[in-house]
């Protein structure tokens, strides 16, 4: 497995360092039959996971800050952004993370009608 890598963002980072740093987490975590693509600098508690009694499915963890994050789901697969999110609460007594489904429509028509709509909106601009 490839050295999973920490990304510290400041004025020098680059796309080449996000992409480096993805590529690394590339992997996802198999806890109980779960798949985890995980792009945070945090620690990953698999026993809080497993206590958060959450269904075996495959899901992401952002990356967390939001400006970065942003870039980092727009270089995603498609099929690893679509994902369902998992949050994590560190003061939660039982478990702690969470999951957050996109808000996005899975149809992408649906998806398409959304951005047409936008696109136009802000065009008029």
């Amino acid at each position: 497995m490839t050295e999973r890598k920490t990304l510290i963002v400041d004025a020098e980072t680059t796309a080449e360092d996000l992409v480096e740093f993805m590529l690394s987490r590339a992997q996802p975590l198999e806890i109980g039959g779960s798949l985890i693509y995980d792009f945070t600098n945090h620690p990953f508690d698999a026993a809080r996971f497993e206590a958060s009694a959450i269904p075996p499915g495959r899901y992401v963890i952002p990356f967390s800050m939001s400006d970065v994050n942003v870039d980092l789901f727009e270089l995603l697969p498609m099929t690893i952004r679509a994902l369902p999110r998992l949050r994590f609460n560190p003061r939660a007594e039982v478990g702690g993370y969470s999951v957050q489904a996109s808000l996005l429509p899975s149809d992408t028509a649906a998806e398409r009608r959304l951005r047409v709509r936008l696109e136009s909106e802000f065009a008029a601009v």
